[in-house]
This record gives structure tokens, C-alpha cells and sequence, in this order.
């Protein structure tokens, strides 16, 4: 190391030491633990459900015997254990008897049939690890599900009772208030004897606001004309521009992704990227910033695909609301489980924790696998939710800027839909093939096909020698070979000699009838599950490409510049344009067979089948082969067949997605499943027709008998009662132009087409993001003890019955929109109360309930009750506005209290409960960064976009890996941009305690360990972002040393440099000019020397810290 490098860090070092003085360390007792709810959580959502699954059965006071006198359903009971000593020794694993046994070890395995899985085994362990965290209090005696009395434990806890009207309260010191809510806070000190800490300076009060609002800390230009405005509106003017800054949105939004445990990589082990979710951010951002109400932001989430009126994108005028069930998507993700089931009992899981710990404030999900051990929470609760997961499904929508793709499709479909009017009228006007010239040119043209010039036999038939080639050209084409083609008996036997025409027509018939009774065997063999003939048919549609219903009869193709008819009783996402985009999916079923069938063509789609909501197949097919294909068939309708690791899953829920979202197309016949056999086709109904005719003894009989079928199908047409076989022998008819329609007829669909390619070039790319659609309404049963394959009583959906009683039965869809609203109706005594509860959490880093995310038994209870409720009300009496809410606190007296503490009053109120002074709090690790970056210079404020590549180091690494290695500084953006992966994030937020995305965490960690102070003094853009600082405050020569350093000061903390301050930092920047063997008087001006000093401005404690 260089002297100089040694300088540098020995003046870091002193001055970090100086400034974390009083630093100390707390130490637990061991003689009586006692376990935060960090940890009793971790035991009840991972934990606990494994003994109640695996262990209780045998080893629980439930148990009929208990086996080896040991019991599980207590910590006690587990310390003591049974027969053969402990079943744990809290932090020590070789000595616990539980982890050696269900490892398999030596003595004991346990459970005796199999050994657990791999995650039960890590939790167990991670358990003892812990030091067995249970909750306090919690011996039992006996476990029964009669003894759960809903309405007692309701009745015994705050947090169910409805939210109650309060007058602020008379207080003491009544000049002290400034809003009503300081009545509520001055009145609990008071009578605790205590009196509120005076209001703090303005610039540390200015700097407090900019960092809660918007995260950022204040220019010295705002600092300084926020202290020379004397007015009594000074800080309110500044509120109100914080509140209305674009920055506001990224900081609070960072608050929100922290609840939805945000991420950009589905994590587990190859951290496979989550498609489109830099949107969401985004979305969040947009609605934070225009403070949508929020009874309107908690619906979105939950149900905004479902809103008949959604809100749109200010600017782009597409649908917002639906992007925010794209929340639901956001957690870990596993490929190729071993038990799907399982997989999706685990994500539906995460889903509920989430959803019921961000917007009710409760732990649902330790309701999992027995009714909830403390709260008024029952399994049927934890099940009823379930259902409305189960009836949705993962949607990667597409969202239409400016309404032009909806616009431009309703034109395509108006266009066509007109045209699709001439169709029956001119086929009728222009047709002038009757029954006996259908005959007669299926007669001249196997005259032709002996030998005979074709001039010759239109001559004797008086025929036009044009046409009866074309005649002659169809019947040689392969497709009329087919039974299945209404020209089949013909084709087969024109050919044959007068004298076996009846023979051979007998032959056919039988053949066909017994093909018939063939397929009809088959087909019940190979169920159907769709052949659109009638409609969509609870099928689901998102997109415009596969429009209302499926292909009619009558209709024109519109891929024909002349009139051909589309086939009917077909999903076609091409029907109107190959431009519009979309999804079909099918109703829900039990698969039943190895294979899936389907009849189809198509360009540039996929086909997918999703099995019990198992997505991660897209990124690694292990064990789910061929669940997904892509369709690249052209034109003709061909069997396609899906199968490969699909028999492995028998007996499973599935869905079918088809999928078009590029520039091809994708139509469906007919979709079967099947044990293994190709779905046969059956023969042509028509052709059947022909051959029920008496008399085919000649082929003059026989192509009479095609005369009298074609003048019946004419006849068909005309009065619109037609079958498939029926247009399909029209449609050859027009194909291979056997009638000759009129050239001006023909003009009218050469020209629609060239209108509707027109069109279709102004067709813009959708915007995609992930979103959440219905599927199937679905009622979940509950599972005993948490297991899937011991089902119990179906449970309908609705919210818990705590706050809405017995609910009807959903009767369309998943019911989430119904939730929603439940969830956000102001009889729900938990919604209001909650999310202020968040939104003072964030301003004075504790919650008036402390446990943000519990308000149950297990939480803690509010320290201001009646507070709570009061800012709960008028939270919704001013439309759910959070800024209006963060306005009323930022003015408040108590807001702008000072943070010094005063000896006498921390003896009485140590932990700063009542409020009797502002909190001193630890900015957050993006907070830090951007705060970097900003006083430096190099901060882009730019908003919204694609993240930014994680910056990888070397130490990073690991399967799934990202190629793409981001800048040092991101960019200069901000944090809220930065890629979030989850086996990959970023080690200074992790040292900052920015939580690992994996569960809901609304209040985050604040720990002070080593890893900070070496992020802050070692990390590559903390030192990078010195010499920028150091650059720019170089860049204006006509500036002093003193000036510099005032700058300095003000950038970073908000006040001027005091003046042993500005001794300090001159005699530095000598000592550090010295070292590097500079002249006297060039330490002013050299940049190594001033990168030093900023250095070190970044490492002062205050730096990172609100005061």
C-alpha cells in the first residue's frame, strides 16, 4: 500500500470512528428468549406447517397415541422430547435429535414411509438454527378444531372492532398543536408527564422532508431560500412542492415494492427474468404521482383487469388499471417441481401472504394448515381465498396505445363484416351451374380423363371448354381422394366400368357407414374438448385477434383477393388481420389423457397447456416436455399432437392457451384428447348423401344424384340452413372456379382486401405487461393439515368471514372484483387503519402499530389507538388520498419536532414510543446511493423506463447469471431503476437492509453492522462518485478553498460547515496534498486531494442519516 492510500484511509478511519461514538450493542439474554416477529413469522409460515403435516399425526396431543412419549405442538414439549432425550437443542444442530432423524440419520428416520423434501428439511434446520423461535405462551394441551371460536377471538382483539369516531382530545399545552392529530400524540405525553421536544432548526427539517417525500436530499438553493422565507407558509409551500415533484412517485413506490416483494428474476435457481415487470414499477410510479385514490390503487391490484371503466395512462391513453394484478405474479418462481400441486399450493400461498399482509395487515397465511393459532382467522378462510386464485390466471397482456389498435380493429371487423353481408347474395346471383350441368361436368370431364380432347366433349356436352378444364383440374387435385370430401365418390369411381358401378357404390357405402361407426368408437375414446361449432363456449378471449366467435358459415376469406369462403366453426386469429394480437384460452378440465390433439394451422403462434397454473415450463421444459409448441403449419389444417411428459400428470387441472401475439396466425378445428391415436376424420356427410340414392347403377346415376345434392345445397345456401359438408362443397366450387362469378362481383373482395391491408399497416405494437385474467370460477377445498392430497370440504370464496359474515357464492368469474371491494369497503375496520398506519411508519420509522404487517395478536398493539382510528377516518373522508394524509403530517407539530434527545425524558420513554421527539433515522440503501449520486453531479433524473443492468461484480456469481454486466454508477439513474434480481442483488443495498424479495416486507430491517461502514469507505462507486464530486466542485476555478467546502456542506448535509469544520477539512486536504508530494499552495486544485475529502463527506455519519 502506498502512503498516501494509507493517509487516506487512516483519516476515513478517524473520522468514522468519530462519528459512530456511541455506538452499542445489545445482547440478548439466553434464559428466557423471547422472539421477534420476524421470527415467530418464519416459524408459522414455514415451520409449523411442516410438523402439523408430517409430525402432529403421530407426535401431538392430537395424536390417538403418542409415539415414543414425544409430543411437537409445543417448544416446551420439543425441548424436553420424549423416550430418548431432546428433540432439539436450540442453535445447535449435531445435538438435535429431530434434525439427525429427518435427515435419515443412524438411529432415526422420520417420517418412516419417505424422507421430507429438501425445503421441509432447510426450514426444520433453519429452525433450530434460530434457536427454535415459537410464540410465547402457546403450550397445548389439546389441538381441536371445535374449540376455534371465531366469534370470541374477534371479539377479544382491537384490530376486528370497527374503526371509531374520536374528538381530539383537551390537552395541556393547547398552542402546541397544529393539526388535530397533535391533540391525540400531546395528550399521551401528557399524561406519561412528559412534554414534546421543541421544533427543530429548518434546515434540518427541510432536509428531513426531502428525503421522506421524495428521497432525496435538498439543493442548497432550496435550503437557502427555504431559511430566508420568514413566512408562516414556508414549509408548507415546500410540502406541497415535494408533494407535486415527479420524485415522489419513485420514492413511495419503492415503499410499495418492498410490500409486493418486487422483483425482474423469478429466482429459485436460475433466476429466470419475469417478463415486462419494469411496467409495474412504473405503473406504481404513474398512480403515486397522480395520487389515485386508494380504495381505487387496492382494487387495481387485485382486480383491475376486471373493471369496465379502468383508469388510462395519462399520456398513451391505455388501460393502467390492469397492470396492477401484475403484483400477483411478482414472487419466486420453480421450474421443473416434482409435484405441481405442491408447486401451486406454494405460489397461491405467497400470493395470499402477500396480498392479506400488504392491505389487511394480517399473517392469513399462518392459517394454511390449522385454523390460525391466534387470530380470528379460520383454514375455510385461508381456502375461500385460495378459490379466487385458482379461478385467475397469469396473463402477459397487451395494452393498446391510444385506443388505435381497438380503433383500427373494429374498422377491420366493420369492413369485413360488410363485405361478409354480399357473400350469400352474390354466390346466388352469380351461380349458374345447376344440378344436371354439375352433372353434366362431372361426366365430360371423365370423358376427358380417358383421353378426349376437351374441345371435343364441351362440344357434345355444350359445355365451355374453359371451365370443363378447371372441372377437369379440381378432380385431379388430391385433396377430393379423401373420404372426408363431399367429391369423394366421384373421384374414386369415375373411372370405373359401367358394369361395376353399383357394386363398387354398395362397397363405398358399407365402407363409409363402417368408417363412420369408427370414428364414432374413436371419437368417444378421444373426448372432445372443443370443435367451436358453438361458439366460444366458455372459452376466454384477451386480445382482438380471435375476435367474438369463432368463423361462421357465409363468410368470405379475407386472405382471398376473391370471393372464398372461410371455413366455419374455427378460432381464427387471423380471420380480420394478421396484425391483431391475442390469447384464447380454454376452460378449465381434468386431464385425463396422455395426448391432446388439435387440428389446426397456422404461422408463427404457440400453443401451451398450463397445468395447475405451472408457467416456468417457457424457460425450462425439465419434466414438462412439450406443454408447449410452437405452430408453424402454413395453410392447411393438419393433427397436431402434444404429448411427451403430459401422461406423467393425469388426473391434474389444466388449461389450454393459444397464443398469438407477432405477425402470423394460428386457427383451430377442433381440439381432442386421445390415449395415443391420431383423431380419425370422419367421411363427408354429403358424399354419404350421394350414396343414399337408389338406383347407382351408372355413372350417369351417380352424377345425377351429385345434381340433385348440389341443387339442395344451393337451395341450402339460399335460405341460410346449410351444414359444413354443404359450404365445404361451395367453397371447392369457388376455389377451383367451377362457378363463374362475375368479374365486377369479384372486384368488391379484391378491393375490401386492398382497404383492410391498408389498414392493418397502421396497426401499432401493443404494449405488453404482466398482468392476471379470469379463467374457470373455481371453488378451493380445504386441505387437511396443509396437505393437497387430503382434501377436505369445498370452501366458497370471499373475504374473511371476521369482516364480511357468510357471504353468497360467487356466481361469475373468480370473484375478485367482489373481494376487492369488500376489501376497500369503509366497514372494513382494517384497510383505512393500515395504510396510515404505513404511511406514518415512513415518516417517523415506526408505525403507530409497530408491527406494520401484523396487526394481530402476534403484532403489536397501537400506541395510539385512538389516533389510529382518527387519521383512519379521515383518510377516507378525503377521497383515500395519500398525499392529503402525508400533507396533514408533514405540517403537523409533531412532524416538525426535533430529533435531540433529552436524558430525563428517555428514562421514562426509552424507546421514543409516545413520540416525545422526532426519530433519528438510518437513511435506506437506495436513499444513500441516489444521494451519492446526486450531491456528485451524475444523477439522471429521468423518469420511468427498461431497468438498468445490475452491475456484477466478480464475487457475483452463480447459475442464471446475467450476460449483460450494467454500468458501475447504473447510468447515474436512480435506484427504483435499477435491476432487482434475486440471486443477484445489489451488495450495498443488501448491507443497507433492502430486503430479499421473497415475502412481503413493509417494515425493513435496520441493522448497524461492519458491512456499512466498508461498503461506504471500500465500494468502487462510492470512491468512483468522489472523484465526479471532486471534478465538479473543481470545474468553477473562481472559487476559494472555504467556498468549496461550504458547498460541500451544504450538498450534503443541508448547513454550512462550522468553523473547526472548515479547519479540519483544510489541514486534510494539506495532509493529503503532502502525501502525494504536492507543492504548498496545489492541494486547492488537485482532484485526487478533493476526492479524498468527499470521501471521506460521505463516510461522516450524518451523511446517511435523518436527524
Amino acid at each position: 500500500m502506498t502512503r498516501s492510500g494509507s493517509i487516506v484511509i487512516r483519516g476515513l478511519f478517524l473520522l468514522l470512528l468519530v462519528a459512530s461514538s456511541g455506538l452499542t450493542f445489545a445482547q440478548e439474554k439466553n434464559d428466557s428468549p423471547v422472539f421477534d416477529e420476524v421470527a415467530i413469522e418464519f416459524f408459522e409460515t414455514q415451520v409449523r406447517p411442516v410438523l402439523v403435516k408430517r409430525c402432529y399425526a403421530c407426535h401431538s396431543s392430537d395424536a390417538q397415541e403418542i409415539k415414543g412419549g414425544l409430543r411437537l405442538d409445543s417448544r416446551a414439549a420439543a425441548l424436553q422430547g420424549g423416550e430418548t432425550g431432546p428433540a432439539i437443542v436450540p442453535g445447535n444442530l449435531s445435538e438435535s435429535l429431530l434434525i439427525d432423524t429427518v435427515n435419515y440419520g443412524a438411529t432415526y428416520q422420520m417420517p418412516p414411509k419417505s424422507k421430507l423434501p429438501v425445503a421441509e428439511i432447510a426450514a426444520l434446520t433453519n429452525w433450530v438454527k434460530r434457536g427454535a423461535p415459537w410464540p410465547a405462551g402457546t403450550v397445548v394441551s389439546r389441538i381441536s378444531r371445535e374449540k376455534f371460536d371465531l366469534n370470541a377471538r374477534k371479539g377479544a382483539h382491537w384490530c376486528w372492532q370497527d374503526v371509531q369516531e374520536h374528538e381530539p382530545p383537551a390537552v395541556g399545552k393547547p398552542n402546541w398543536p397544529s393539526y388535530e392529530l397533535d391533540y391525540f400524540v400531546l395528550a399521551r405525553m401528557e399524561a406519561s408527564g412528559l412534554s414534546p421536544a421543541p421544533p427543530t432548526d429548518k434546515r434540518t427539517l427541510i432536509r428531513r422532508a426531502f428525503f421522506d417525500v421524495i428521497g432525496l436530499p435538498p439543493l442548497p438553493e432550496q435550503v437557502h431560500a427555504f431559511v430566508n422565507d420568514n413566512s408562516s407558509e414556508a414549509f408548507e409551500k415546500v410540502v406541497d412542492e415535494l408533494l407535486e415533484s415527479p420524485h415522489f412517485g419513485e420514492r413511495w413506490a419503492r415503499h410499495w415494492m418492498d410490500s409486493f416483494r418486487y422483483a425482474e428474476g423469478y429466482g429459485h435457481e436460475f433466476d429466470y427474468p419475469i417478463p415486462y415487470v419494469f411496467r409495474y414499477r412504473d405503473y406504481l410510479i404513474r398512480a403515486l404521482n397522480a395520487d389515485v385514490p386508494y380504495d381505487q390503487f387496492v382494487i387495481e391490484h387485485v382486480a383491475g383487469d376486471l373493471l369496465e371503466e379502468p383508469r388510462r395512462h395519462p399520456v398513451e391513453g391505455y388501460n393502467e388499471s390492469v397492470i396492477g394484478p401484475g403484483f400477483w405474479w411478482l414472487g419466486e418462481a420453480t421450474h421443473a417441481p416434482v409435484d405441481v400441486r405442491d408447486d401451486e399450493a406454494r405460489r397461491i400461498d405467497n400470493q395470499i401472504d402477500v396480498m392479506t399482509k400488504t392491505f389487511l395487515g394480517l399473517t392469513v397465511a399462518c392459517a394454511r394448515c390449522h385454523e390460525h393459532k391466534f387470530d380470528a382467522i379460520t383454514m375455510e378462510d385461508y381456502y375461500a381465498l385460495t378459490g379466487f386464485l385458482q379461478s385467475s390466471r397469469r396473463h402477459e397482456a397487451a395494452l393498446d396505445p391510444g385506443d388505435r389498435i381497438e380503433s383500427l380493429s373494429a374498422q377491420l371487423v366493420s369492413e369485413k363484416r360488410k363485405v361478409d353481408g354480399m357473400v350469400p347474395q352474390v354466390v346466388l346471383t352469380t351461380n349458374d351451374l345447376s344440378g344436371d350441368l354439375f352433372a353434366d361436368y362431372l361426366l365430360a370431364s371423365r370423358e376427358v380423363e380417358t383421353g378426349t380432347p376437351a374441345e371435343v366433349v364441351a362440344g357434345h356436352f355444350d359445355l365451355e371448354t374453359e371451365r370443363l378444364s378447371r372441372w377437369v383440374d379440381a378432380m385431379k387435385q388430391s385433396d377430393v381422394k379423401p373420404s372426408s370430401h363431399p367429391m369423394h365418390v366421384w373421384a374414386a369411381l369415375a373411372q370405373s366400368g359401367e358394369d361395376v358401378v353399383a357394386a363398387n357404390c354398395d362397397e363405398h357405402r358399407d365402407r363409409m357407414v363402417e368408417e363412420s361407426k369408427n370414428v364414432k368408437e374413436t371419437n368417444e375414446m378421444n373426448p372432445l374438448i372443443s370443435d367451436f361449432d358453438n361458439g366460444y363456449d366458455g372459452w376466454f378471449t384477451t386480445g382482438e385477434a380471435f375476435g367474438a366467435n369463432p368463423t361462421r358459415k357465409q363468410q368470405w376469406d379475407r386472405r382471398a383477393s376473391e370471393l372464398i369462403l372461410d371455413t366455419p366453426g374455427v378460432a381464427d386469429s387471423g380471420a380480420v388481420s394478421n396484425r391483431l394480437q391475442g390469447v384464447l384460452r380454454s376452460p378449465t378440465f381434468t386431464l385425463t389423457h396422455p395426448n391432446i390433439f388439435y387440428r389446426i394451422r397456422g404461422k408463427g403462434a404457440q400453443v401451451q397447456l398450463i397445468l395447475d397454473g405451472y408457467f416456468m415450463h417457457e424457460f425450462n421444459e425439465l419434466l414438462f416436455g412439450g406443454f408447449r409448441f410452437d405452430v408453424n403449419d402454413g395453410e392447411d389444417f393438419a393433427w397436431q399432437r402434444q404429448a411427451a411428459d403430459i401422461g406423467r400428470y393425469l388426473g391434474h387441472q389444466a388449461y389450454i392457451e393459444i397464443i398469438d401475439q407477432g405477425d402470423g396466425f394460428v386457427a383451430i378445428d377442433e381440439i381432442r384428447l386421445s390415449n395415443g391415436t391420431v383423431p380419425p376424420t370422419p367421411p363427408s356427410d354429403l358424399a354419404m348423401e350421394v350414396l343414399e340414392n337408389e338406383g347407382l347403377d351408372s355413372l350417369e346415376a351417380l352424377a345425377a344424384a351429385y345434381g340433385r345434392v348440389w341443387d339442395r345445397v344451393v337451395q341450402a345456401w339460399q335460405v341460410g340452413s346449410l351444414n359444413a359438408s354443404d359450404q365445404e362443397l361451395i367453397d371447392w366450387t369457388l376455389r377451383r372456379r367451377l362457378i363463374n362469378v362475375a368479374s365486377g362481383d369479384q372486384l368488391i373482395f379484391a378491393t375490401a382486401q386492398r382497404r383492410m391491408q391498408e389498414l392493418e399497416k397502421d396497426i401499432p405494437d401493443p404494449v405488453r405487461i404482466l398482468s392476471m385474467v379470469d379463467g374457470t370460477g373455481e371453488n378451493e377445498r380445504v386441505f387437511v393439515r396443509g396437505n393437497h392430497r387430503t382434501l377436505g370440504e369445498e370452501t366458497p370464496r370471499q373475504l374473511l368471514t371476521a369482516l364480511v359474515g357468510r357471504k353468497p357464492d360467487v356466481k361469475k368469474g373468480s370473484g375478485r372484483l367482489d373481494l376487492a371491494e369488500d376489501i376497500v369497503d369503509p366497514a372494513n375496520p382494517l384497510t383505512a387503519r393500515v395504510m396510515v398506519n404505513r404511511i406514518w411508519h415512513h415518516l417517523f420509522g415506526r408505525g403507530i402499530v409497530g408491527s406494520v404487517d401484523n396487526f394481530g395478536v402476534l403484532g403489536q398493539r397501537p400506541s395510539h389507538p385512538k389516533l389510529l382510528d382518527f387519521l383512519a377516518i379521515q383518510f377516507v373522508n378525503n377521497g383515500w388520498s395519500v398525499k392529503h394524509m402525508i400533507r396533514r403530517i408533514l405540517l403537523s407539530s409533531t412532524y416538525q419536532m426535533s430529533s435531540v434527545p433529552n436524558a430525563a425524558v428517555e428514562k421514562i420513554d426509552p424507546d421514543n414510543v409516545l413520540l416525545h421527539r422526532m426519530r433519528i433515522r438510518r437513511l435506506q440503501g437506495e436513499v444513500i446511493r441516489d444521494s451519492i449520486l446526486q450531491i456528485s453531479g451524475r444523477l439522471d433524473h429521468t423518469l420511468f423506463g427498461r431497468s438498468v443492468p445490475i452491475h456484477m461484480t466478480e464475487f457475483m456469481q452463480g447459475r442464471g447469471r446475467p450476460s449483460e454486466k450494467g454500468a458501475l454508477d447504473g447510468d447515474g439513474r436512480r435506484s427504483i431503476y435499477l435491476e432487482v434480481r434475486r440471486n443477484f442483488l445489489s451488495p450495498m443495498m443488501l448491507a443497507f437492509d433492502t430486503p430479499i424479495p421473497f415475502n412481503s416486507v413493509g417494515r425493513r430491517n435496520i441493522s448497524n453492522v461492519p458491512a456499512q461502514a466498508l461498503i461506504m469507505m471500500n465500494d468502487p462507486l462510492v470512491i468512483e462518485q468522489a472523484r465526479v464530486w471532486a471534478r465538479r466542485l473543481l470545474s468553477d476555478k473562481d472559487l476559494s478553498v472555504e467556498q468549496r467546502m461550504e458547498n460541500m456542506y451544504l450538498a450534503a448535509f443541508a448547513s454550512p460547515p462550522r468553523k473547526t469544520e472548515l479547519s479540519e477539512g483544510k489541514n486534510f486536504l494539506r495532509q493529503q496534498g503532502k502525501a502525494l508530494g504536492l507543492a504548498p499552495e496545489a492541494y486547492k486544485t488537485d482532484e485526487r486531494v478533493w476526492a479524498d475529502l468527499c470521501h471521506v463527506m460521505m463516510n461522516v455519519k450524518k451523511f446517511i442519516f435523518i436527524h
